[in-house]
């Protein structure tokens, strides 16, 4: 026989907690309350003439905004706003997704927590792209690289470059210098091609695709007073291709536009346009790393082929007088390193080479 619920004996009736019941398969309640005795749960229902007495299922955790839930055997769900009065109920202590809310809850944690975090993005940003970047790009297929190429500069040709205007004769005397460097650096002739245009808008210039593809402008060679000068800018290249500097480039700006939008969960136009100035200042920053070690390979080059590896710092003094203070020294936007400190880097590496 069941005991009667409203004979609990000694036992000691907790508070009731108001709120509404639903049975079992049912979308309609009706105002209901609950209390405890014991091991035993009573519902009282509005316009019911005695208390229900149901076996405990389970207890939801504490989430804001959501109501409470107590689940009984059989279906039957009690519903109440009284998170309090629940806890005292039931003595709840709650579950992971409870502990969560109540540790999101707490000043103290939610400022750790926050500061944790901009200690991991700083270091992904600061360490872990650098190192995928890095790792990405030496297991990029050359197929993919040779297709950057061809499509960067097939653009750079339809808006900026026009066909050079050299001698066939002076093309071709820096064609067997690039291919005197390639061989000093133990690297297939047909590895990387040499292209000259005329700069246009990039004046006196040279730059390295991902695929080998390296351009240099009439205007550099124009500008330049001997072999060794432009065979110093051509090494320098060679370097940021074998090290792979345009891919591990173009990963960290991926990576840096996948990690902005991880910690702000938002892919809109605001995040574009962040992504868009965020990622030429990182760009900015990291390209002082690879000019440092484009001109170390530079130099060793330049060196084993007998050739005068200081060559390429007239150049940059050329380069200095022609473009006055602005190149004089690195500071925290600039895009290359300032010439001084880059000529003072160079003739370093010249005297640690020397000493080998």
């Amino acid at each position: 026989m069941n005991p009667d619920p409203n004979q609990a004996g000694n036992r000691t009736i907790m508070q009731t907690v108001n709120g509404k019941f639903f049975e079992s398969g049912e979308a309609k309640s009706l105002p209901a309350k609950i209390k405890r005795t014991g091991e035993l749960i009573l519902v009282d229902i509005d316009g019911q003439p005695s208390a229900r007495m149901l076996e405990l299922d389970r207890v939801s955790d504490k989430l804001h905004g959501l109501s409470r839930k107590v689940y009984f055997a059989g279906g039957a769900v009690f519903e109440t706003e009284d998170d309090a009065g629940i806890d005292e109920l039931f003595g709840h202590k709650g579950g992971f997704v409870d502990q969560l809310n109540r540790f999101e809850g707490s000043l103290k944690w939610a400022a750790a927590s926050f500061i944790l975090c901009l200690v991991v993005v700083f270091g992904a940003y600061r360490w872990g792209l650098p190192l995928a970047a890095y790792a990405a790009a030496h297991v990029t297929p050359t197929v993919y690289s040779d297709i950057l190429d061809y499509g960067t500069l097939q653009s750079l040709d339809r808006s900026v470059f026009s066909a050079s205007e050299l001698p066939d004769s002076e093309r071709q005397k820096f064609q067997t210098v690039f291919e005197e460097l390639l061989q000093t650096a133990e690297l297939e002739p047909d590895s990387m091609d040499l292209e000259f245009r005329k700069g246009g808008i990039f004046g006196a210039n040279a730059f390295a695709l991902p695929g080998g593809t390296i351009v240099v402008t009439d205007e550099l060679i124009t500008f330049s007073e001997t072999l060794d000068e432009v065979a110093g800018v051509l090494a320098h290249e060679i370097g940021h291709v074998t090290e792979k500097h345009s891919l591990q480039q173009i990963y960290r700006v991926a990576g840096f536009y996948l990690l902005i939008g991880a910690v702000t969960g938002d892919d809109g136009q605001l995040l574009d346009e962040l992504v868009a100035q965020a990622g030429i200042l990182q760009s900015r920053a990291y390209s002082r790393e690879f000019e440092h070690d484009a001109d170390r390979v530079s130099v060793e080059l330049m060196l084993k082929s007998g050739r005068d590896p200081l060559a390429v710092t007239r150049l940059l003094d050329k380069v200095l007088a022609d473009c006055g203070e602005s190149c004089e020294r690195t500071d925290i936007l600039s895009t290359h390193p300032g010439m001084i400190d880059r000529k003072a880097a160079i003739k370093t590496l010249i005297e640690k080479q020397a000493q080998n």
